[in-house]
């Protein structure tokens, strides 16, 4: 049992969970806490798995006008689940939300969501109803459009649990995403040449993203290699872990305000890698990572 155990935390860090201070003991000895932090992280993983421009390429409907295509694996799932909520919000004229907790815990938003995804089998009258029989009717209209019943009681709704709502609306977006039809062929095409060019290798950008978030860092995310490490940070703080007491924090710029200060922390990356862990960094320099280039921000972490 215990190899097993263990093979499966291995299994979880390879996917990019941290597994911090998981053991085989956290599951033997039954800590409640820790099992289900676990088992929410690997669930939530799998539902917004298609939660991305390959699976759903309407996606790119959700970038904000300041935003490029380039910008869009920068996004975190979490972000873009609430883009997506709040996408069908606008189309029914209703402000958005900003969490996945207090503002769902009315019922109005999940009304007019499910409305907007099934309007002939999803209506609106929950709006009009008592707060109990609108949640029982958001648990029946879910089911009609084929969503997983994460939630399965109205309190689950009214209590504003993030989680549970979070994996609700997951599985929501994934029975019915009502946004397959608003993007032509033509444009999906031109932005998939975009995401993908000749230096990208989505295989290796998977695999150090991955790699970086099974270490467990404090604060750090990685959604894209090249959009998250631009600023040199969670560079610093992944170098940092691999060989404690390499980086020269006194000089970092916690929180660039200025492409200046970006180039102060891209520089201690370059510094770190061929001064200290003698890397060969050939043609990288502080403007690679800052620009976002492919290729060398991948010879980089190669």
């Amino acid at each position: 049992m215990t190899k097993n155990l263990k093979l499966a935390i291995t299994t979880a860090k390879a996917m990019g969970h941290p597994m911090k201070d998981v053991t085989p003991e956290t599951f033997l000895e039954r800590h409640k806490l820790e099992t289900l932090a676990c088992l929410y992280e690997i669930l939530k993983d799998y539902l917004l798995k298609d939660l991305n421009f390959e699976e759903h390429p309407s996606l790119i409907n959700l970038l904000k006008e300041t935003e490029t295509v380039e910008d869009f694996g920068g996004i975190s799932q979490d972000d873009l689940l609430l883009r997506w909520f709040n996408y069908h919000l606008a189309n029914a004229e209703h402000d958005p939300i900003t969490n996945f907790s207090t503002d769902l815990m009315d019922g109005e938003a999940y009304t007019l969501l499910l409305n907007q995804l099934d309007a002939d089998n999803c209506d609106k009258s929950g709006l009009e109803d008592t707060t109990n029989d609108c949640f029982v009717k958001i648990l029946d209209n879910a089911e009609t459009v084929g969503a997983i019943p994460f939630i399965e009681h109205p309190d689950d709704i009214s209590d504003g649990h993030p989680k549970l709502n979070l994996l609700f609306v997951a599985s929501i977006y994934n029975a019915n995403n009502g946004m397959e039809d608003e993007i032509d062929e033509e444009e999906i095409e031109k932005t998939k040449a975009a995401l993908h060019d000749k230096d990208s290798d989505p295989r290796l950008e998977r695999m150090f993203k991955n790699y970086i978030n099974s270490l467990g860092i404090d604060g750090v995310h990685c959604n894209s290699i090249f959009t998250d490490l631009s600023d040199g940070l969670i560079l610093l703080k992944v170098l940092d872990k691999v060989e404690p007491g390499c980086v020269t924090w006194k000089m970092i710029r916690k929180k660039p305000k200025n492409i200046f200060e970006v180039n102060v922390n891209c520089s201690e990356c370059i510094n770190v890698g061929k001064k200290k862990l003698n890397f060969s960094l050939i043609n990288c320099k502080a403007d690679s990572l800052q620009n976002r280039d492919k290729k060398l921000t991948i010879a980089y972490l190669w």
